[in-house]
């Protein structure tokens, strides 16, 4: 059995050591599962904490696939954060790539935001090449 410190989810889903824990401890589940405990407490003041860990700290495959997943269950509180995120080119492209599956997954399940996903996602094509020097 594994004790972590007592403190609230969104203190997990953005703790960078747990993020950096051996694959072989429990312990490295605590984020993951912070993050979706936020996306069904429907915590909409968590999403520019989680998107600073997606910027600061992109570790692969359970960011890729988890926090995109979190982010859309808030909706639209974070279309526009991440709608930035998508065209900052100091981010990370595997970062940016989980904040474009954020928004379409958004645009997909809350019809209500669905133009505001097309817009963000529109502007992020129209930036193109512009958005990171060659």
């Amino acid at each position: 059995m594994v004790r972590i410190q007592p403190a609230g989810p969104r203190a997990r889903a953005t703790d960078l050591s747990l993020h950096e824990c051996p694959s072989t401890s429990s312990k490295v589940w605590a984020p993951v599962h912070a993050r979706r405990a936020l996306a069904r407490l429907g915590a909409v003041e968590a999403v520019r904490p989680l998107l600073g860990v997606l910027r600061e700290h992109f570790d692969g495959y359970w960011t890729l696939d988890d926090l995109p997943s979190a982010l859309a269950h808030l909706g639209t509180a974070c279309l526009d954060d991440l709608g930035a995120c998508l065209l900052d080119a100091d981010v990370d492209d595997d970062a940016r790539t989980a904040a474009s599956e954020a928004i379409k997954l958004i645009g997909r399940d809350h019809a209500d935001a669905r133009p505001q996903a097309i817009a963000a996602l529109t502007a992020a094509l129209g930036a193109g090449n512009r958005s990171r020097p060659c």
